[in-house]
């Protein structure tokens, strides 16, 4: 918005005396008004909408409503559309110097200034207030980065020696599993376990031909064959007395199969 004209502009203009009326202050507007035909030039719109986006962005305008409706400025005037693209300050100022008197006018340019001063302490402070917010976020970053340099030559070291670890819990694993299996083999109950399945294969030859014997009877033929087989493979290594003796008469039950 325009700032309206000095005090000392305007005391500065031609005064007119009348012989029969006291004197006044002519307050002829150095403005001129622009022709209502006369629309508003591009930089001007741009400036209308980059101050309308300014003030809703940090919220000047709940902010100028306020302190208009508590009295803060009452010497300003309400201007009501002064974001529009239909507005004229030069109108505007012309108007106000037209029906305002010389102390409205230095009391009106006073609390202008105080505002304008106000306004640009604000934004002062909110431009410092994000510049600290930036150098905050640097300084953290930049903290975050030399943190981690260390850890990468560190994380770099312990490679190899996870490795020489994994080797080795790989090598005590095989240990471990043959000593068990050592231990197993030689303890106790693997011996009886062991002497118990060569009793059970003992027993087995020795009812070898009478089984034999058996399936000869009930004519399942195939079935007495492969057990006639299956014995004379086990008991090759067998050195007993009686052994000819079992193998004769296994094969004397398997000759019982007609032909």
């Amino acid at each position: 918005m325009s700032v309206p004209a000095s005090p000392s502009s305007i005391l500065s203009r031609p005064i007119s005396h009348s012989p029969s009326s006291p004197p006044s202050f002519s307050l002829t507007s150095p403005f001129q008004s622009p022709p209502p035909s006369l629309s508003l030039t591009p930089h001007t719109s741009k400036r209308a909408t980059r101050n309308l986006a300014l003030r809703r962005f940090y919220g000047l305008d709940s902010a100028t409503a306020s302190s208009t409706s508590n009295g803060t400025s009452p010497s300003i005037p309400a201007i009501p559309g002064i974001d529009s693209e239909d507005f004229y300050a030069s109108k505007f100022v012309d108007d106000f110097l037209a029906r305002a008197s010389l102390h409205e006018l230095i009391r009106t340019e006073n609390d202008l200034i105080a505002e304008i001063k106000t306004i640009d302490g604000e934004r002062k402070a909110l431009v410092y207030d994000n510049y600290s917010k930036l150098i905050a976020a640097t300084d953290t970053i930049q903290r975050m980065r030399s943190n981690l340099k260390p850890l990468d030559p560190e994380t770099s070291l312990l490679i190899p020696t996870l490795d020489n670890i994994t080797s080795l819990c790989i090598a005590l694993g095989k240990k471990l599993k043959q000593e068990l299996v050592f231990q197993r083999e030689h303890s106790p109950e693997f011996v009886l376990d062991d002497a118990y399945k060569h009793i059970k294969t003992v027993q087995w030859a020795i009812d070898g031909p009478l089984h034999i014997q058996s399936l000869v009877k009930q004519e399942r033929y195939d079935q007495a064959r492969k057990e006639y087989d299956k014995l004379i493979t086990n008991t090759l290594d067998w050195n007993a007395k009686d052994i000819t003796k079992l193998r004769a008469d296994a094969k004397k039950a398997i000759d019982g199969i007609p032909s």
